[in-house]
């Protein structure tokens, strides 16, 4: 089961990994959203046209969704792993050895196994993948929530604007008739 684990989030983490090939895939698309964002916050129409059609924020698409759910239930389910390894007892009381304390701060860590510090280390890594994955997540459906607002908020007031084009454009006594 250890060697499940620490395979696994080795695996995943390492460079090319798969959990890597998500955060680039993400870190491209964030870039993106960020120059879209800061154009429709300034106003800047003409920045967020290009080749005649307007630029909008496109959503991930689903294989990185995809992705991420495996990658969250892979992590959760060693994550789970880790945690009834390292509940079993014998990993986190100090080896037998290692009774003597000393004043420097580092008591705690010298009491633990080697063991126990990977599975903790290991546990941290898998803790702090998760947590990167929902946010992720969540900055995704904000940035898209944000930016339907924004289509919302210029359709109003192109709307807006076209009743006040039409009214000033159409003599009043048609608008009666």
């Amino acid at each position: 089961m250890l060697d499940q684990v620490l395979n696994g989030v080795w695996g995943l983490s390492e460079p090319g990994g798969r959990y890597s090939r998500a955060v680039a895939a993400f870190e491209v698309w964030a870039e993106k959203m960020a120059g879209i964002v800061a154009a429709q916050r300034s106003g800047d129409v003409d920045s967020l046209v290009g080749k005649g059609e307007v630029v909008f924020l496109s959503e991930l698409n689903t294989s990185w969704k995809g992705e991420c759910l495996v990658l969250s239930r892979k992590l959760d389910n060693w994550g789970k792993m880790l945690k009834l390894l390292g509940d079993g007892g014998a990993l986190s009381s100090p080896p037998l050895g290692d009774q003597n304390k000393n004043n420097d701060g580092n008591d705690e860590m010298r009491q633990r196994s080697s063991l126990a510090r990977v599975l903790e280390g290991t546990g941290n890594l898998v803790y702090d993948m998760l947590a990167e994955l929902a946010v992720m997540e969540r900055i995704e459906k904000e940035a898209t929530r944000a930016e339907i607002e924004w289509i919302e908020r210029m359709n109003e007031e192109l709307r807006l604007d076209d009743d006040t084009q039409d009214s000033r454009q159409v003599p009043l006594w048609k608008l009666v008739v």
